[in-house]
């Protein structure tokens, strides 16, 4: 390591857009927007 802080997350989850009212493209797009995330933050080196 390089003794800097790291930090890693992961989330997944999925929306419907008709909760939204968002209606439009019927047939074209799908109603399920599904939402992946994969972040990592590393601390910056010092000055």
């Amino acid at each position: 390591m390089d003794g800097r802080r790291h930090a890693g997350f992961e989330a997944t989850g999925e929306i419907r857009r008709s909760d939204f009212g968002l209606d439009f493209g019927t047939g074209l797009l799908g109603d399920v927007v599904k939402i992946q995330l994969d972040m990592q933050f590393v601390e910056p080196q010092s000055a």
